[in-house]
Order: C-alpha cells, then sequence, then structure tokens
C-alpha cells in the first residue's frame, strides 16, 4: 500500500520575493496531494488540493502550488492527478486546465458544505513524464 502524501505551504513572501510588504508568516495558500485507494492497482493516482487565501487571490499562488504539486507528483511517479471542483470556481478549473487537466465528468450531490449538496466538476491530469511507455 502507498502512503506518500505530500502537503506544501506557500509562504506569500517566498511567492512574492519581497520581505517588506509582508508578514514572514503569512500563508498565501496551502496544496496537498492524497491517495485516492489503498488499493495497489491505483497506487500511482493521487488526488489534487490547492487552495489559496483570499487576501492573495488573483496573485498566481494557486497556479504556483499546483504547479510544484504536478512536479512533485511526478518525481514519486503519480502519472494520474485527479480533482473535484465545485463548478462556480471559475478560477480553480482554469488553473487547472492551464496546466493540463482535463474535464473528465460531473458529479452530482457529492458532498455537502455548509448543510448544501454540492456538484463538482472530475478533472485529471495525466503525466508526459511518468507512465509513458
Amino acid at each position: 500500500m502507498r502512503t506518500n502524501y505530500f502537503y506544501r505551504s506557500l509562504n506569500i513572501v517566498d511567492y512574492l520575493q519581497s520581505k517588506k510588504k509582508h508578514n514572514l508568516k503569512d500563508k498565501a495558500g496551502w496544496a496537498a496531494l492524497s491517495s485516492v485507494s489503498t488499493r495497489k492497482v491505483y497506487a500511482v493516482i493521487a488526488e489534487v488540493s490547492v487552495y489559496d487565501s483570499n487576501k492573495y487571490r488573483g496573485c498566481g499562488v494557486g497556479y504556483k502550488l499546483l504547479e510544484r504539486m504536478i512536479t512533485e507528483s511526478e518525481k514519486e511517479n503519480f502519472w494520474t492527478l485527479q480533482a473535484g471542483i465545485f463548478p462556480k470556481n471559475h478560477a480553480s478549473l482554469q488553473i487547472h486546465k492551464k496546466l493540463n487537466f482535463r474535464e473528465i465528468g460531473y458529479r452530482e450531490r457529492i458532498g455537502k458544505m455548509n448543510g448544501i449538496w454540492r456538484n463538482t466538476v472530475l478533472l485529471e491530469r495525466r503525466s508526459d513524464i511518468v507512465g509513458v511507455v
């Protein structure tokens, strides 16, 4: 069973390279990879989650975090990344698509948030490096 999990936070100073404007402890966002199954056959697939702080939306933080997760996932031999994104989250859908995720489905009433059932758009990205024959 593969137990690799990744979590990376991005300090806004690392991203913007400016120690004068921002607090060193100020987190711009985070990204994580998690296994989708304990079955060995799915050990090379991970779900990616990306979050950027409201304070830094529109600064490219989400893109940079997702880009880093893709690089790190390939170093660990993950060949497929998947993501479930709320349909109204146009910015996240756009970022994922820019980084070669493709829409493969739509899941209805898959999770509850604040007492409301939510749908998600299912996306996946296949590596150009890992799993290539």
